[in-house]
């Protein structure tokens, strides 16, 4: 990011427009005030003129942030206490590290004026911050209002939730598996990969660190070796611990592609990554707006699937860039601010009270002086209403700060915000030169629908969306700041598919922006926030802020599975919703978590498993008719893990294959809605069975987990059936024809409990009744089909139950030809005779020949 910085001798302080939010700092008295008045710097100017300020003494307004926020002892001094609460980097111009003479941890969120010296906070501590960080080494401090955060949420919480669960908030408790979910434990080929970026020292605190020791030492006690887990934490420093130290690499994106390089190397199909992400993150809030964040275009990933938003209501608020001098406070810590009114050209009276500026009067006389008689006001402090007081030119002129942003980290400014001498515009680099997108038209140091909005994509109208990329915050400045949501999944993408199985866990600010994704990638997904919310942290019960949601799951976590997954997230989700309610349940401080795993699809199907057998009963729903062709199973996923598998039975017409990390039984037509049933033997697992279902391409559908049951008894125990033909045939003229009555029934053996689901009858392998999907334990039908005498019938009846057990009968039937019968007085056959004889007469013998002829 872009600074420009003046040299000014002369105190230079905010926008009259921004002087109701912003705290401020103090430096030289005004020229014709008392000297017991000091002037005040914001804590805006303080940082973009610290170049000029570096070694001067300053009064410095802000809220008040304790020790309790940084791991080298400083405090902080911030524009919104919830700057030190959220996991998110803290924005430029905002704030200020102090040390020295701070005001004790009662003042923790109070706002409060500090006098001090002005130091380089990187130099003086040799530390490394992504910008320029003031540091301010307190000597004195006026406490102006007092909103302390002393409170705890934990002992109003106690109250309200009973048992196990509120033993599990407080850090470090151990937490009973009793009632959970059976767990699939690491084996040698899993991995874990814990990522805390830090932004840089200012930014990083404590409770990162604890959370990733809580999460090091829990994952140990599922069964993980040192070996299995990798820390990318803030600049690699080691991480200490009760019985050793965690060593850790600084994260990178060098890093982090590294070790994901390295996974899938040593990592098998089928093997599982746990990814646990905390830290701060980045995105875009629209009711903050912009400030740098990456774009997203239309035809982009992003924008198609995540959140976008109205050029035409686009805002980005610069107000924290314009600045004038206008704040002074007296010896008792009573601070002053002098606005003009625009409108009417008055000069006007403010006073700080209750971290409120009010007004209290205006130059009534219209001389260009505001004074303590115009306003009645004791600016000074000293018990008198005199002349003290300011002229318009003793305010100084205005001063505009510009910005560059590398919105994509790759190096290059490609967005920027610039005063033109008249007033803020927008611009967009595109295609080497800098197009306007929008400008300040109504001069309120606001772009936003009243100024038109922004034209992103450079169309010529305001008439579009626009939307923007999440990223995890990584230590460093420039391209290697931020993991961004593409390119995570993408790094993930490649390990899953080599079949190896993700499972994430994201709590920091605008996580749900993974979602979309990682959606297909990872198993599961939960997150800490929404697209395009926050995550804030809860004050416990040792006064410091921890991250309720995620040191619930991590210590309800039993295994890598989704199932267990989903039972601690489930207790993370409503601890920090109650932790939230106790804790006086302000909207702005909600975390709205958010989370996606593959669909469990709710189907009837059953599972029986004896002697490392498993018979799977498939029984789809009707609303998945036609959509699957391929079922998966995938060897990790299953309780215990198996380590491979062979196929014993398949119903006809379906084949199968091995995949990475497990096998596919595939059919060339879609899976029918009937119930199948396919006899696996899976090595290792005894306890449940998760199927995938996939589509024509093989893209998952959703998960099925059978019902156990007992094992199935083979079918004649269960399924019986029966098969008669009777054939009706007659002549009609020189046509003999008829129909053939097939009688079809088939019976539950057990009298309900396995009933029949279907009946077809094939003649000639052509399909002449189906039943359809039923259930019955006695099915009975008849079916008629027509029929020529002397036909030969190939018939085949199937009968089939709830476990998918199929009984067939075949039959040979040949239709039978009646003899014809005519009726009276007609011809039906004509006979000729003729007979010949002759005689030979030989001495006394006499021969004779009778020769008949007949047709």
């Amino acid at each position: 990011m872009a600074r420009r910085r003046g040299r000014l001798l002369t105190l230079l302080v905010p926008a009259m427009l921004l002087l109701s939010t912003v705290p401020s700092c103090v430096l030289f008295p005004p020229q014709d005030a008392s000297e017991s008045l000091a002037p005040v710097y914001m804590l805006n100017e303080l940082d973009l003129e610290l170049d000029s300020l570096v070694g001067q003494k300053v009064w410095c307004l802000g809220v008040y942030g304790d020790s309790r926020f940084s791991d080298l002892d400083t405090g902080f001094l911030v524009l919104d206490y919830d700057m030190l609460i959220v996991d998110e980097e803290m924005g430029p111009h905002s704030f200020a590290v102090l040390d020295g003479n701070m005001p004790p941890p009662v003042n923790n969120g109070d706002e409060v004026l500090v006098y001090g010296e002005v130091q380089y906070f990187d130099q003086a501590y040799d530390v490394f911050t992504a910008d320029p960080t003031p540091l301010i080494t307190v000597e004195d401090y006026h406490v102006l209002h007092t909103n302390a955060e002393t409170g705890t949420w934990q002992d109003s919480f106690l109250d309200a939730v009973a048992g196990a669960v509120t033993g599990l908030l407080a850090p470090g408790a151990s937490v009973s598996a009793q009632d959970t979910p059976e767990a699939a434990k690491p084996s040698d080929c899993d991995r874990a990969l814990i990522i805390s970026g830090g932004v840089d020292d200012a930014n990083n605190r404590p409770r990162y660190k604890e959370n990733i020791k809580l999460k090091y030492e829990r994952l140990r006690d599922l069964g993980f070796d040192d070996d299995q887990i990798d820390v990318l934490y803030n600049d690699g420093a080691d991480i200490a611990l009760d019985d050793g130290s965690i060593d850790t690499e600084k994260a990178t994106r060098d890093n982090f592609e590294d070790v994901l390089d390295k996974y899938a190397d040593e990592m098998e199909p089928s093997c599982t990554l746990a990814i646990f992400v905390t830290d701060h993150g980045t995105g875009y809030n629209p009711d903050q707006g912009y400030d740098g964040q990456r774009p997203a275009y239309p035809g982009s990933f992003e924008y198609e699937h995540g959140k976008t938003y109205p050029e035409d209501e686009f805002k980005i608020d610069l107000r924290i860039k314009v600045y004038k001098r206008a704040n002074w406070t007296n010896d008792h810590g009573d601070t002053w601010q002098i606005r003009i009114n625009r409108k009417t050209n008055t000069l006007e009276l403010y006073k700080r009270e209750d971290g409120k500026w009010v007004y209290k009067g205006k130059d009534t006389d219209g001389d260009g002086r505001i004074t303590e008689e115009d306003t009645s006001q004791d600016i000074d402090g000293d018990g008198n209403i005199n002349d003290l007081g300011w002229d318009e030119s003793a305010i100084g002129e205005w001063n505009h700060a510009d910005n560059t942003y590398d919105t994509d980290c790759d190096g290059n400014a490609d967005v920027r915000v610039r005063w033109d001498g008249d007033k803020y515009v927008f611009e967009r680099l595109q295609d080497g030169s800098w197009k306007q997108m929008g400008e300040d038209k109504d001069g309120d140091f606001d772009i936003d629908k009243d100024d038109g909005g922004v034209d992103w994509n450079l169309d010529g109208d305001t008439r579009d969306r626009i939307g923007f990329h999440e990223g995890i915050n990584l230590w460093g400045r420039g391209k290697d700041s931020i993991l961004w949501d593409d390119e995570f999944a993408q790094a993930l993408q490649e390990l899953a598919d080599e079949g190896i199985h993700i499972v994430v866990e994201m709590v920091q600010c605008f996580g749900g922006g993974f979602i979309p994704n990682c959606e297909g990638i990872v198993e599961k997904i939960v997150c800490g926030s929404s697209e395009e919310t926050k995550h804030f942290n809860r004050l416990g019960n040792d006064g410091k802020y921890h991250a309720i949601d995620e040191q619930t799951f991590i210590n309800n976590l039993n295994g890598i599975d989704v199932e267990s997954w989903d039972w601690a997230w489930d207790r993370a989700v409503k601890a920090d919703e109650e932790a939230w309610k106790a804790d006086g349940g302000k909207p702005k401080h909600r975390n709205h978590h958010t989370s996606w795993e593959r669909p469990v699809i709710e189907t009837e199907s059953l599972a029986s498993y004896e002697d490392g057998e498993y018979g799977l009963v498939l029984i789809l729903p009707d609303d998945l008719e036609g959509k699957v062709y391929d079922i998966e199973i995938i060897f990790g996923l299953q309780k215990p893990r198996w380590t491979g598998a062979d196929i014993i039975e398949l119903p006809e017409g379906l084949d199968f294959e091995e995949i990475p990390g497990g096998i596919r039984i595939q059919s060339d037509e879609p899976f029918p809605i009937q119930p199948l049933l396919i006899r696996i033997e899976g090595r290792g697992g005894d306890e449940s069975l998760k199927i995938r279902l996939t589509d024509k391409v093989h893209e998952a559908i959703g998960y099925v987990i059978p019902r156990r049951i007992e094992p199935i008894p083979p079918v004649a125990e269960l399924l019986d059936a029966d098969l008669d033909a009777d054939a009706q045939v007659d002549w009609h003229g020189s046509i003999c024809e008829g129909y053939v009555r097939f009688d079809l029934e088939a019976w539950d053996l057990t009298g309900g409990d396995v009933p029949v689901t279907r009946v077809v009858l094939l003649v000639d392998d052509r399909v002449v009744h189906d039943s359809g999907l039923i259930e019955t334990a006695h099915y009975r039908d008849g079916v008629l089909i027509d029929v020529f005498c002397g036909e030969r019938l190939n018939v085949e009846m199937r009968a089939t139950n709830l476990y998918g057990q199929t009984i067939t009968l075949s039959r040979q039937v040949t239709v039978p030809t009646p003899p014809v019968i005519p009726p009276l007085g007609v011809k039906l056959l004509s006979v000729s005779i003729e007979v010949e004889a002759e005689s030979i007469t030989e001495g006394t013998d006499c021969d004779s020949t009778l020769t008949i002829f007949y047709e």
